[in-house]
């Protein structure tokens, strides 16, 4: 499978995964100075791990998908590269609530394009938090009507981060899924 996950830190939670599902490729989106720490990382965890980056990236282009790795490490823009409907899961803890409108508008425009049908996002965020100007709210992220929840609710030990498993449905599924995101708020 090819799981990605957008802002992932140092890599913690990724290199958990990849620890349990060998086979993954992995592709990390984030800033271009977080991509350095996460390289670092997971040459440590996975010695040996095949693990490219952005030059790679440059030099190969869209093919490197295609090629045998065990990370693709890339700074944000490099996402709309992603053709459609190849990922099988997208994974988001705590950096979406960071992020700008344009930023999350972005970031939702791909998954929403590039995860396959019947492919799974985790979103674990904030219900509210001021970037800037913006003020940002969980019940308001740019979902389309095309997915199932699996699971929505808060999460126990931080009651104000609500936690979103999601399964990607067939375009025009006829799910009200956009106005059942409305009513995500924290208690």
């Amino acid at each position: 499978p090819i799981i990605c996950e957008i802002g992932g830190g140092y890599g913690g939670l990724i290199a958990k995964i990849k620890s349990n599902v060998k086979r993954a490729k992995i592709i990390m989106f984030d800033l271009p100075e977080v991509n350095a720490c996460q390289s670092y990382y997971l040459s440590q965890v996975f010695n040996g791990a095949i693990i490219f980056g952005y030059e790679d990236f440059l030099e190969k282009g869209i093919s490197i998908l295609y090629s045998d790795f065990d990370f693709l490490i890339l700074p944000g823009w490099a996402v709309q590269q992603l053709p459609k409907e190849l990922v099988d899961v997208f994974v988001n803890i705590r950096s979406m609530m960071e992020m700008s409108k344009e930023n999350l508008d972005f970031y939702f425009n791909l998954i929403q394009t590039s995860l396959k049908i019947g492919g799974i996002f985790t979103c674990f965020n904030r219900y509210q938090k001021t970037v800037g100007s913006f003020e940002n709210k969980f019940m308001f992220y740019p979902f389309d009507n095309d997915w199932e929840a699996l699971m929505s609710h808060p999460s126990i030990f931080q009651p104000h981060i609500h936690q979103l498993i999601l399964k990607r449905m067939k375009e025009n599924s006829g799910s009200d899924f956009k106005e059942r995101l409305r009513e995500i708020q924290q208690k």
